[in-house]
């Protein structure tokens, strides 16, 4: 068979259950291995990491970034990176983003229960990764292989293009007609594959330094509660619609009086979760003749990588050219 190397991270694909616990074993990979009816010395095996995915720092992504960029160049097929479900969508896009003009193929594997469980569907995904690296359809990017328990295929998606999932929800999904593909009756059937790449390769510094302050809107959200917190620069989800309170009755509501703090304090502040489109609510085009950035037809959970990676790795007379170029298929139109 294709020599791929198993970059194994911890999470619930090598996690036992203990006491009534379900924690990562060191033994759990060699299980997942024999479970798909394949042995050791079929693969190439590194673990850099072994922890659950919700204790992930961004250490620890560029820990796996490190392993990724030292395999490109040996000499194996592809790359399948063992990691939780928890986070999947947030390292997966940070991968996705650092890893540039990839060699070989990287597909993201999780189980969304230890694999001594039935329920788990950390086995399917996983032979599925490998038949991604032997089927030649496939480009070398950084894909996530994922069995939804209510669906009869193995979803294939882009990693900059996987949704997080819903609320009591482990099923993970692209956004409507952005799926790559799916396997299913023990064939590929391809979706929507148009990546169109940025040329450019950037050059990564290797620190987080900058702390980026991460908003989620609720109702109620007080926005002079934040002013408190020590932050370099400002990624802000919207509603689905693309909004935000914008009512300047009551300023320390309103993320308008935010905007303007931001400003005065020059903290960058960058707003996603929006489409392009024709015509906006009200309280979108209130924000629109702020001093502010948008971040359109781009998924939060990669908003978020994106630019953390700019104002973090990059030079700074790189980082607008970097936040504007489709870098891994990210921009969705």
């Amino acid at each position: 068979m294709a020599k791929i190397k198993l970059i194994f991270t911890g999470g619930t694909i090598m996690s036992t259950v203990e006491d009534k616990k379900i924690n990562v074993s060191e033994n759990t990979k060699f299980t997942l291995i024999e479970k798909s009816g394949y042995n050791q010395n079929d693969f190439i095996i590194s673990t850099p990491l072994n922890k659950l995915s919700e204790n992930f720092i961004l250490d620890d992504i560029m820990t796996i970034f490190h392993e990724v960029s030292i395999s490109q160049d040996e000499d194996i097929d592809g790359i399948i990176i063992l990691h939780g479900t928890d986070t999947l969508a947030y390292t997966s896009a940070y991968i996705s983003l650092l890893t540039q003009k990839c060699k070989k193929k990287i597909i993201f594997v999780s189980s969304n229960y230890p694999l001594s469980d039935n329920r788990a569907n950390g086995i399917i995904n996983f032979t599925t990764a490998i038949k991604i690296i032997k089927e030649e359809k496939f480009i070398p990017a950084v894909y996530v292989a994922y069995k939804n328990s209510h669906e009869n295929f193995v979803g294939i998606h882009l990693a900059s293009r996987l949704l997080e999932p819903a609320a009591y929800s482990d099923c993970y999904n692209s956004p409507i007609g952005y799926r790559y593909a799916k396997f299913i009756d023990n064939k590929f059937e391809f979706e929507n594959t148009t990546i169109n790449l940025c040329n450019y390769e950037f050059q990564f510094n290797v620190q987080f330094n900058k702390k980026c302050l991460y908003i989620t809107p609720y109702t109620g959200l007080d926005y002079d509660m934040l002013k408190s917190i020590n932050f370099d620069f400002v990624v802000h989800n919207l509603y689905h619609s693309g909004t935000a309170n914008s009512n300047t009755i009551d300023n320390k509501f309103s993320v308008l009086n935010f905007i303007d703090y931001c400003n005065k304090k020059n903290k960058p502040i960058y707003f996603c979760n929006i489409q392009k489109r024709e015509c906006y609510y009200d309280s979108f085009c209130n924000m629109f003749k702020t001093n502010t950035k948008f971040l359109y037809d781009i998924l939060p959970n990669t908003a978020i990588a994106k630019i953390n990676i700019a104002y973090n790795l990059l030079d700074e007379k790189y980082r607008e050219l970097f936040i504007n170029s489709n870098i891994a298929g990210e921009f969705l139109n």
